[in-house]
């Protein structure tokens, strides 16, 4: 099943449509594409059959190679795709933070629990192009928040930019892949006090942060 979720999503790709309008293009919902993508989908033969035909694909998929990446990301250092994907996860995470008045600590742990960093994650490249008002529905269709209206959108950006740069000197000065440096970092106090504007963290220097991030593990020893 994962083969044949591979050779749709990079089908459809291809294709450039994105998993919405192939869901529309079926019948299917969102979420029955994405399960089949990621080889998860245990769905019937006709649902499989009609969004193989509507990319133009048949059971027939021997002749039909992709190229798949082998390597666990957990097994490597980050690539520039792995930093791109670092980048629109911080920035979803800020940007829903924002529209629901909450710590984008307690949203990241959120997030994670209910599988959405994941999704983020594997479902990168049809999620990217989308605006941030569709995002923050996708977000909140699992986590269903009040979704009020954003404030103080300079200081939003110039965190979310700000933690994306901290998290990539972590993974570096640790050596560990981005995934991991971002966990540690949204598990820290120093996320909170980023979060705070009365600190004015979020004007600072990456490296000023990375030493405050390493003064905090070191009192934790």
């Amino acid at each position: 099943m994962l083969i044949i979720g591979n050779t749709i999503k990079n089908k459809r790709l291809l294709l450039n449509m994105r998993m919405d309008d192939l869901a529309k293009k079926t019948g299917v919902t969102r979420a029955t594409v994405s399960s089949i993508e990621k080889g998860k989908g245990n769905c019937s033969a006709l649902t499989l059959l009609k969004i193989m035909s509507a990319l133009g694909l048949s059971f027939s998929i021997g002749d039909y190679q992709i190229s798949e990446n082998k390597r666990n990301r957990a097994t490597r250092i980050n690539t520039k795709q792995d930093k791109k994907i670092n980048r629109f996860i911080v920035m979803c995470v800020e940007q829903y933070a924002n529209s629901i008045n909450k710590s984008s600590a307690s949203v990241y742990k959120k997030m994670s629990e209910k599988g959405i960093i994941k999704d983020l994650t594997d479902d990168y490249e049809d999620l990217h192009g989308m605006s941030f008002t569709y995002l923050i529905d996708y977000i909140n269709s699992f986590l269903d928040y009040d979704i009020l209206q954003s404030k103080n959108n300079n200081h939003q950006l110039a965190r979310a930019t700000l933690i994306v740069d901290v998290v990539e000197l972590i993974s570096n000065k640790c050596s560990i892949h981005i995934d991991e440096a971002r966990n540690r970092l949204y598990d820290s106090k120093l996320i909170g006090l980023i979060d705070d504007d009365e600190t004015g963290l979020y004007g600072e220097s990456p490296l000023y942060l990375l030493s405050l991030y390493e003064k905090e593990v070191d009192k934790s020893k």
